[in-house]
């Protein structure tokens, strides 16, 4: 299914009046837009609309009134609060940015911006750990280069945290990496 803006002309409204509509085809998206606003205003124009797609194929979500990248970030969402409920944690923070390079003055007099990380949450733990959060189904160079800036500017942990039906839940990226070595290992012995 595709994305289509529909223009008609609406004397009522006072000019060019559009809408998006979700169809298979421009007729499509043109006949629907048809049974919505009746036979007397002229269509004018049927263009499709380019969805920029996630590159890791995650979908946007909203809950409590919030949006999250992905569904995994609003099931970790729910998880904190649960965990908030249960006192374990104390508070949490979405999508908060840290300082990973200073802003600064090229030689030539020019200036260059500072450059953020944004994490998905900072989670204050009622033991008054503190740890920042990015959830993540798979490890990047970007994210990789990301951790050792912010490692060596802040005293907290940043994990990356996916979920695993197979090992009980929420883990570590790197103790799920662990874990797939480790039963790799078993198969290859089990298989000899």
């Amino acid at each position: 299914m595709d994305r289509f803006l529909v223009k008609w002309l609406d004397r009522s409204a006072g000019g060019v009046t559009d809408m998006e509509v979700d169809a298979e085809s421009a007729e499509e998206a043109r006949i629907k837009v048809r049974k919505i606003i009746g036979i007397g205003k002229p269509i004018l124009d049927v263009v499709p609309i380019k969805v920029q797609k996630n590159k890791y194929k995650n979908k946007k979500v909203e809950y409590d009134g919030i949006k999250f990248d992905s569904k995994m970030e609003r099931d970790f969402y729910i998880h904190l609060k649960h965990l908030q409920a249960n006192g374990i944690v104390y508070e949490f923070f979405m999508q908060k940015s840290y300082v990973l390079i200073d802003a600064y003055t090229r030689n030539d007099e020019s200036k260059v911006n500072a450059s953020y990380y944004k994490a998905d949450f900072e989670v204050h733990y009622s033991d008054n750990r503190v740890e920042v959060i990015d959830i993540k189904g798979m490890l990047t160079d970007v994210f990789k280069l990301k951790q050792k800036i912010f490692e060596t500017r802040y005293p907290f942990d940043l994990k990356l945290i996916t979920f695993s039906k197979k090992y009980g839940g929420w883990i570590t990226l790197q103790e799920l990496e662990d874990k797939r070595k480790q039963n790799k290992l078993l198969n290859q012995k089990g298989t000899k």
